[in-house]
């Protein structure tokens, strides 16, 4: 009873540490990323960042996002962290040749379930995918989308921490977004300060010969005046 005793102790001591492990990591992860977001614009490098770091925490095959259109009918993948061939960034979907699984995604909701994955080799292999909606106040942008072998599920706490990720990573794409609109609006300012710079030094040395021309007529008009006048 005694050795039993030990033994169901140390497997309780093994499992809690590893839980406190895993928070550790998870709360790094979660720090490096917010970190990343506050002090960077470069939505490509956040992104991809992000892909790398969950695949190492998380100890995953695959992590890829994907980002959709302005109508949410196109989904592309934007961004991918793989540990082995083939590398799917580029690849588009079209949403509506996959109504059940966009049809809750878009409705921000997070799915894990097992099915066969066509970019594996071979391609009839099963695994275990956990999608997470990237998405904010203003509407829905992506998805996270992570892949493990079929045995190994997705625990709560590893889903807790995506979605939590998934949130920094629509910040993360708004901040970028607005900052890349707000250098498009003060490049077209400079621009249209250029053009009205060239108009006004047009105007003025269109101007200058006629102004001439009137200055010495009314001289001379003058000079006439003063000379009849007496």
């Amino acid at each position: 009873q005694v050795q039993s005793l030990n033994l169901y102790l140390e497997q309780k001591v093994k499992q809690r540490t590893a839980k406190l492990q895993s928070s550790v990591k998870f709360e790094t992860l979660i720090r490096k990323v917010t970190e990343k977001v506050r002090d960077s614009l470069d939505e490509p490098q956040i992104l991809q960042t992000v892909t790398q770091e969950i695949g190492r925490v998380l100890n995953i095959e695959r992590c890829k996002i994907e980002l959709y259109n302005s109508d949410h009918s196109i989904a592309t993948v934007a961004y991918e962290y793989a540990i082995e061939s083939p590398n799917c960034q580029g690849t588009v979907r079209q949403v509506d040749n996959f109504p059940e699984l966009y049809q809750q995604l878009l409705q921000k909701q997070s799915l894990q379930f097992v099915e066969k994955v066509p970019e594996l080799n071979p391609s009839k292999v099963q695994a275990t995918r956990l999608v997470c909606p990237i998405f904010d106040d203003q509407g829905i942008l992506g998805n996270l989308w992570l892949l493990r072998p079929k045995e190994e599920l997705f625990e709560q706490s590893e889903i807790t921490l995506v979605e939590q990720v998934a949130n920094q990573c629509a910040i993360a794409i708004r901040q970028a977004r607005l900052y890349q609109q707000s250098q498009i609006q003060v490049e077209e300012l400079a621009k249209l300060n250029i053009i009205k710079d060239d108009f006004l030094r047009s105007i003025s040395h269109e101007l200058r010969t006629p102004m001439s021309s009137i200055q010495l007529a009314s001289e001379t008009l003058e000079a006439l005046l003063e000379k009849e006048i007496g």
